[in-house]
């Protein structure tokens, strides 16, 4: 991956810590995901833009930077694949073509689309019906 790729948190992005999981709402996909540890530290970490090489150092000071390199090169890429992490820079950091597939931990850990619900008023709650002037 290139190091002239800076990363940043997608803005359009809600999410909570909840247990040992961190559930991320992507409301402009409608999509809910559940992140693994590390996946939480580096959307936590890209509050500020950040690139590769600033990452690794944050979120991988104690481990061999080229095996940490690998490994959070994967989770971003997944991550950019998803939507949650948006990639800019001069090498135009392909996020789906770079998606790595291997034994690594995911992660992303499982997602659902949301649902559209529409306001329904049941008729007990309907304007005017005698039950709702009490």
């Amino acid at each position: 991956m290139p190091h002239d790729v800076t990363f940043r948190r997608a803005e359009h992005l809600a999410w909570r810590r909840v247990v040992d999981e961190t559930v991320v709402l992507d409301l402009e996909s409608r999509r809910v995901f559940g992140l693994a540890a590390e996946a939480a530290a580096l959307l936590a970490a890209l509050a500020e833009p950040r690139n590769l090489t600033e990452l690794v150092r944050q979120l991988a000071a104690d481990e061999d930077e080229a095996t940490a390199e690998a490994r959070l090169s994967r989770s971003l890429a997944e991550l950019c694949a998803e939507g949650l992490v948006v990639a800019e820079g001069a090498a135009a950091f392909a996020c789906a073509a770079s998606r790595a597939v291997d034994a690594g931990e995911p992660a992303v850990l499982w997602q659902e689309q949301l649902e559209e619900v529409t306001q329904q008023v049941s008729p007990p709650m309907q304007i005017g019906n005698p039950q709702c002037l009490q």
